[in-house]
């Protein structure tokens, strides 16, 4: 399959699989229907924007994701988006600079398996704004789990600084869960946060 360096819309049947060896490159915009994604190798973020995974989304133990070269709402970014299946981190996503979020949840997205940061997986934000996350979920509900069984690490030269945060914001949504209780890197192979039960689903 094809890919342009700053689009990339998918309609085919079978698995798309992005490995890219070298320097990384400018964040594509993922839309329309995908059967399933996986990323191997290095690229600046991704942009699933109005699109629908038909499975799921990793990033494999090779794949590493980050800082992008222009701020971005994190990442790996979805808005407007299912993913019917998991969301899975088992290589590197950094955030940095402007772009406040690791893997950032916007505009009514469903990942129907959940947010998961495998043992191997590490997000690493160091951010120099108002606000920094891990993993932001920004809207006023989510079904999902949202597991960690490796690190999250977060540091704010300006603001902010938490692992996990969960909720809409102006009062359309839950605040941040225990943000002080999520600052801290996971270390240990079974990792610090399972949270958000399928049958809990968080809505104000």
């Amino acid at each position: 399959m094809a890919m342009s360096r700053n689009l990339l819309s998918a309609t085919s049947a079978l698995a798309l699989i992005v490995g890219l060896g070298g320097p990384s490159w400018a964040c594509p915009v993922l839309t329309g229907t995908i059967s399933g994604f996986t990323n191997t190798g290095t690229v600046d973020c991704f942009n699933f924007n109005n699109a629908t995974v038909t499975s799921g989304v990793s990033n494999s133990s090779t794949g590493v994701i980050g800082s992008p070269a222009s701020p971005q709402p994190g990442s790996v970014n979805l808005n407007n988006t299912t993913i019917n299946g998991s969301l899975q981190n088992s290589g590197r996503i950094s955030a940095s600079g402007g772009t406040p979020a690791g893997i950032n949840v916007t505009g009514g997205s469903v990942v129907t398996n959940g947010i998961i940061n495998n043992k191997t997986g590490t997000i690493g934000v160091n951010a120099s704004g108002s606000s920094a996350f891990g993993i932001h979920v920004n809207q006023s509900s989510f079904s999902g789990n949202i597991t960690n069984n490796g690190v999250i690490s977060v540091t704010n030269s300006s603001g902010s600084a938490v692992g996990i945060a969960v909720g809409g914001t102006g009062g359309s949504g839950p605040a941040p869960i225990k943000p002080t209780s999520l600052n801290t890197s996971a270390s240990s192979p079974t990792g610090g946060v399972t949270t958000l039960s399928p049958k809990n689903r968080h809505k104000h």
